[in-house]
């Protein structure tokens, strides 16, 4: 019997199944390069965010803020606003952690709060934070002071108050080093300086009282043992009351009635911040508290002439900004 013939080509049924499989393969190919492709650009636009957490809606928090985002331009940052609300300051809180940050910048003490209560996983570089010993029980966290380095402060402060006792309330708990190396600094100079210790509110009348007779001047340290905005308030009424010339450590301060104001610049704090975060991020460990590297100076000519210092050209030349803003308001 003959054999069958053979064709050159295959039977429709073998075509018709490498067809299929040939077409199963490409288009599983296909699948791969697109999935590749997607998983590629979503690397690409993924990279895990430094977080700006925001404590208030105020102006010195938002210029920190912006100078945060100019010192991180290359990276990718997500921006968080905090709400007084505890429910909505949780809500953010878990978007925060959400997208799992590289690091935390925190700007202000309610930002501190937030981190204390629902802790991320991320180094946290903080600034404008009143108690740095609050920010540094944060784990994994680097500070920049609010605090002036005494030969910086003594510089501003002895163009106003040459020859002075000024008077320093603190708490020694909290400020206690920093007021020692004040003292220390101004010991051979013009101006002496009196510690006081206050570590509650209620303290602050009786002491100021009890130690009137020896100080010219008082000196407010950022110190949230004792200084709110009630506190504050209190204290530049009493001031007024005794021709007690303030020195602050804000523009706040100076805007309400304090004669002086020293204080780091607040966006080249938040910049200082975001550096600080690309370090620890690249494996580097600087100091947990960076004093602040630029100073802003603020005065009240309104307050200065009604406590009759002497207002001219070298008291003002050095201030970066005068109250009242308005020339026509200065004279009291």
């Amino acid at each position: 019997m003959s054999e069958p013939a053979r064709y050159p080509f295959p039977s429709h049924a073998s075509f018709y199944k490498r067809g299929h499989v040939r077409t199963k393969v490409v288009s599983i190919l296909i699948i791969i390069v697109a999935l590749v492709s997607l998983q590629w650009r979503s690397a690409e636009g993924s990279e895990r965010p430094i977080a700006i957490l925001v404590g208030a809606d105020i102006a010195p928090y938002q210029s920190a803020a912006k100078g945060a985002r100019e010192a991180l331009s290359g990276h990718r940052t997500l921006t968080y606003l905090l709400d007084e609300s505890p429910d909505r300051m949780l809500h953010t809180m878990e978007k925060v952690s959400l997208v799992s940050p590289r690091a935390v910048i925190a700007i202000g003490s309610q930002a501190i709060l937030a981190l204390k209560a629902n802790p991320i996983d991320a180094p946290v570089v903080f600034c404008l934070v009143i108690d740095h010993e609050d920010g540094l029980e944060v784990p994994q966290s680097w500070g920049i002071s609010m605090h002036p380095l005494p030969r910086e402060a003594y510089d501003r402060i002895r163009q106003v108050f040459p020859r002075s006792r000024i008077a320093i309330p603190y708490n020694p708990e909290r400020t206690g080093a920093l007021v020692e190396a004040l003292v220390a600094h101004f010991r051979d100079t013009s101006i002496q300086l009196v510690p006081m210790i206050i570590r509650k509110p209620s303290e602050i009348a009786p002491v100021l009282r009890t130690m009137r007779s020896q100080f010219d001047a008082l000196w407010l340290l950022p110190d949230g043992s004792f200084i709110d905005s009630l506190s504050a308030r209190a204290i530049i009424e009493y001031s007024i009351d005794e021709r007690l010339p303030i020195l602050g450590f804000s523009e706040a301060l100076t805007k309400n009635g304090a004669v002086l104001s020293v204080a780091g610049n607040y966006e080249d704090m938040g910049r200082q911040a975001a550096e600080t975060a690309r370090r620890v991020i690249s494996g580097e460990r600087p100091l947990r508290i960076q004093p602040p590297r630029q100073l802003d100076t603020f005065i009240n000519v309104r307050v200065a002439r009604i406590l009759n210092l002497p207002v001219g050209g070298t008291f003002l030349a050095f201030a970066d900004r005068i109250y009242p803003t308005d020339p026509d308001l200065r004279m009291p």
